[in-house]
């Protein structure tokens, strides 16, 4: 549409959900976006289940990789997670691997899921459950 020599843009939401949904003909399908600041990144997965949490248990995960903890930052964002490694140098955490190694008892196909970018505890921890 062109008004006044501007070019007005309508953006209409998509439910992403929904539309893995319908293309996995799938009730239960999930959508992750895998890198935030990749919009072409969506990935669809069959049998969504929840498993639960993380953040809480970040400190731990560090705690198995490094043996040391996590890094005392502010963080503002889900990505700003940061371990202590060897030689206390900040490095990020990869949160797929922090919720297999969690909730490995449950699941060996977990994976992190972004709710909310803007909240450092906007991540869950999925798997694809039963086929």
């Amino acid at each position: 549409m062109l008004l006044s020599g501007k070019q007005t843009i309508h953006s209409i939401p998509i439910n992403t959900d929904q539309a893995c949904q319908l293309t996995r003909q799938d009730p239960a399908a999930i959508a992750r976006l895998a890198d935030y600041y990749d919009a072409a990144s969506w990935q669809c997965y069959a049998h969504g289940q929840k498993l639960g949490g993380i953040v809480n248990y970040l400190d731990s995960h560090c705690k198995y990789r490094y043996n040391t903890g996590r890094a005392p930052i502010a963080r503002n964002t889900a990505y700003d997670w940061e371990c202590l490694d060897q030689h206390n140098k900040p490095v990020g955490i990869a949160i797929t691997d922090a919720c297999q190694w969690y909730y490995k008892q449950h699941s060996t196909d977990a994976f992190d899921r972004l709710v909310n970018f803007s909240r450092p505890d906007g991540w869950g921890c999925w798997s694809t459950g039963p086929n």
